[in-house]
């Protein structure tokens, strides 16, 4: 039997997914974008009531709260760090590069903890795309330091959506 958690935390995960690249042109689409974390979220707390794996739900829980947490604080301390002071070139070259350098290891962080609840959830419900899913989400953070990277990330969301749409108990 298919739980609702299933679809829950796959439309959860298309929401947010949809409405995170939307919000590069729409910015008031990032409300959507917690709502559909939320879903997820909660999705992925249903699956693991069912498959019993405590992780499923724990460690993407921790790995988006690192991911927001870095969102929102790292922007704003690169803007109190950039202040004009008395000396102008002192502070241009340092702040802003030791930002994106801080951005990309929150990243990394709340990526190896998504991973470890993709190949939890793997493990569980022996779907192979979720473990997959979770490599290329690493992979893209780590990669990510060229930017370019992160569209792995953006292809192991994905994966993950589509394999939780054809999880186990799927038509």
């Amino acid at each position: 039997m298919r739980t609702p958690g299933w679809d829950l935390a796959g439309w959860g995960l298309a929401l947010y997914l949809g409405a995170w690249l939307l919000s590069v042109w729409i910015p008031g689409a990032r409300p959507l974008a917690l709502a559909g974390l939320a879903l997820h979220l909660v999705g992925l707390y249903l699956l693991t009531q069912a498959l019993r794996k405590p992780r499923i739900f724990t460690d993407p829980l921790i790995g988006h709260a690192i991911l927001w947490v870095g969102f929102a604080l790292v922007p704003s301390t690169i803007a109190i760090g950039t202040r004009p002071r008395l000396e102008p070139i002192a502070f241009s070259a340092g702040p802003i590069p030791a930002g994106f350098l801080a951005l990309w290891l929150f990243g990394v962080a709340a990526a190896m903890f998504i991973r470890r609840g993709f190949r939890s959830l793997a493990e569980a419900s022996g779907e192979p795309r979720f473990s997959l899913a979770g490599d290329l989400i690493l992979w893209g953070a780590v990669a990510g330091i060229v930017l370019f990277g992160y569209l792995a990330w953006i292809a192991g969301e994905g994966v993950a959506l589509f394999a939780f749409l054809k999880a186990p108990g799927s038509p």
